[in-house]
């Protein structure tokens, strides 16, 4: 595998948002895609990547190969990226190797590839009975009310082309944001607002996310543009009277 990246944010951004949610990661590619995939380590968050080969401007992968990292690892040297530099990726049986070039600056890192990674997990097949997309943006307003009663659950709502976003009852004041949206089907279910704030940070690939979800379904949510697809599924929250 040899892989060359010129938009280094774009590529680094899904692990921006992740790297604390899992200790090692599999990159899985094969002649048309990059993929990898994972489960945070509550089991509450499932989140999966595809970067087109066009997204890359040198992409060699002639079969299926597995590529495992530590992701924390892979952070921290992606930060160092300077501004204009090119970065290519490439591995042997033990080994990846990350060539940052500027000029004639030239800087390389060598990453052990761990031998006891974390199989990439499958994400079960899910019926919806509800479909909306919306602005980022408009999600994350609900997200910063919502942090003026500290609350950890939102109750979304889905039902003839509306979505509201929902506090539970407090003391005081109760919270509730309406949107008027592309929206088909009927949707109630409540979901872990920390879960909902890290898609708020994929909005450098799509200002605009698709949620599809059902009663008391997990909510499946995507961010997509022409040569990436960032795909998450979060478990509903059991909400009780107490």
């Amino acid at each position: 595998m040899i892989v060359g990246i010129d938009d280094i944010g774009m590529f680094k951004v899904f692990f921006d948002v992740v790297f604390e949610e899992c200790d090692t990661v599999e990159l899985k590619c094969n002649p048309s895609a990059m993929e990898l995939s994972l489960l945070d380590k509550s089991h509450t968050c499932f989140y999966s990547i595809r970067y087109d080969s066009s997204f890359f401007d040198l992409y060699d992968v002639d079969d299926v190969e597995i590529v495992s990292l530590f992701i924390e690892d892979v952070v921290k040297i992606l930060k160092t990226a300077g501004k204009n530099d090119y970065l290519t990726l490439s591995s042997d049986e033990s080994r990846v190797v990350a060539k940052f070039e500027h000029e004639n600056n030239t800087r390389v890192f060598e990453l052990v590839q761990p031998a006891d990674f974390d199989e990439s997990p499958t994400p079960p097949s899910i019926g919806t009975s509800c479909n909306v997309r919306f602005s980022i943006d408009d999600l994350n307003q609900s997200l910063k009310d919502f942090d003026i009663f500290k609350s950890g659950s939102c109750h979304l709502y889905c039902e003839d082309g509306l979505l509201s976003f929902t506090s539970k009852d407090d003391a005081s004041m109760k919270y509730s944001h309406r949107i008027e949206c592309d929206a088909q089907g009927v949707g109630d279910a409540y979901y872990t607002v920390d879960y909902l704030k890290n898609i708020v940070k994929f909005k450098k690939v799509d200002k605009k996310v698709t949620f599809k979800f059902g009663d008391t379904l997990p909510l499946v949510w995507e961010v997509k543009d022409n040569h990436i697809s960032i795909k998450g599924l979060i478990a509903p929250r059991i909400e009780s009277d107490d």
